[in-house]
């Protein structure tokens, strides 16, 4: 039997809000979490506008979306609005997305992005909605996606470039194919698109046998979850 489908009701409220790491913001993003008629949770986020993070990326400064909620985020829009071409590379200087949460209808675009200096940090953050494109990102560190939640029709690292790290993000199709197999019979379904296409990347480990699981966990945690939407 399928189990019930996992809705999020967003509200943006006109508070400043003062999160646990000391940052703080001038709008608070209210996010529920439903499963048929039934509330999950309810948690309070920052709410930066998108604007905000594309002149920090401008700018060349570290961009900290710890427990923060972000609509509509896309380099291509980015670009756009800054006079770039289509596939121009756009660097992105120490990410820090733990815990916070990614929603668009059209898609979260990361694609044609060069992640520098600190390693990005997505653990238990929350992409909601449309598609994810990491396509032809470029990473020269690790990047966590530990106990990260997925709820997407596409998700995409198409011909990512990953330089170092204890990962090879290939692999994380078995593992996605993996859960499918282990969800089925208690009612989750596995319904997110990967597309891994000429991916890169260079580690250290060599057992195919062993590695492959072993990547793939560190890669997105014990406890990441991909769902349907």
């Amino acid at each position: 039997m399928k189990s019930g489908k996992i809705v999020f009701k967003v509200e943006i409220l006109d508070e400043e809000i003062v999160l646990e790491n000391g940052n703080s913001h001038a709008k608070t993003a209210v996010i529920e979490k439903w499963k048929d008629n039934y509330l999950m949770s309810s948690r309070k986020y920052g709410a930066p506008s998108v604007e905000e993070i594309y002149d920090k990326i401008n700018k060349k400064e570290a961009i900290n979306l710890d427990f923060c909620y972000l609509k509509d985020f896309s380099l291509a829009e980015y670009r756009k609005s800054h006079d770039l071409g289509e596939i121009d590379v756009v660097d992105i200087v120490s990410i820090s997305a733990s815990n916070a949460f990614f929603e668009s209808s059209f898609g979260t675009d990361f694609s044609y992005s060069h992640f520098i200096e600190d390693p990005p940090d997505f653990s238990y953050c929350i992409f909601n909605q449309g598609h994810v494109n990491f396509g032809h990102a470029k990473c020269e560190s690790s990047m966590n996606f530990n106990r990260s939640e997925f709820y997407l029709e596409e998700l995409s690292f198409r011909f990512a470039e990953f330089e170092k790290g204890d990962f090879l993000p290939a692999f994380l199709i078995v593992m996605m194919c993996f859960l499918s197999i282990l969800t089925s019979g208690v009612g989750m379904y596995l319904s997110v698109r990967p597309i891994f296409e000429r991916v890169i990347a260079i580690s250290s480990i060599h057992d195919s046998t062993r590695g492959m699981f072993h990547l793939t966990k560190q890669f997105f945690g014990e406890r990441t979850l991909i769902s349907e939407r």
